[in-house]
């Protein structure tokens, strides 16, 4: 597996609502099949926290298109497992284009205050 988020704290808007966190994976969908994500949470602000992680896919870097959801299903965020490894896979009926974006959404389920994650996120490949 390969780390490719150390350390970085995502958060809610100051009213719950969603925000989204985009990592760049850049041009390894082409030599890939499928990509398997782990989201190691470090800390969290609480029970309220609710994550969601989609992967985008494009031919060039610049123009992205939805691909699969990893985490959570339908865009609908998810609570933390008891664990706190958050985990989810593409799609592997779909081919993937050549440049990858994971992105990680982090809400409130009572969509009243700030929420807050500390995360490593790694990442696998499998080939063809």
């Amino acid at each position: 597996m390969m780390k490719v988020v150390s350390n970085a704290r995502y958060s809610s808007d100051a009213s719950g609502g969603g925000l989204t966190y985009t990592t760049e994976l850049g041009s390894i969908g082409g030599d890939a099949k499928q990509l398997l994500v782990m989201i190691v949470v470090k800390q969290s602000s609480g029970a309220n926290v609710r994550m969601f992680a989609g992967l985008t896919h494009g031919p060039n870097g610049f123009l992205f298109t939805a691909h699969s959801n990893l985490i959570g299903t339908g865009g609908a965020p998810v609570a933390i497992n008891a664990d706190n490894l958050m985990v989810g896979q593409s799609d592997d009926t779909l081919m993937l284009g050549d440049f990858l974006n994971l992105g990680v959404e982090l809400s409130d389920s009572a969509a009243t205050s700030e929420q807050w994650v500390v995360v490593d996120i790694y990442i696998s490949t499998k080939a063809f």
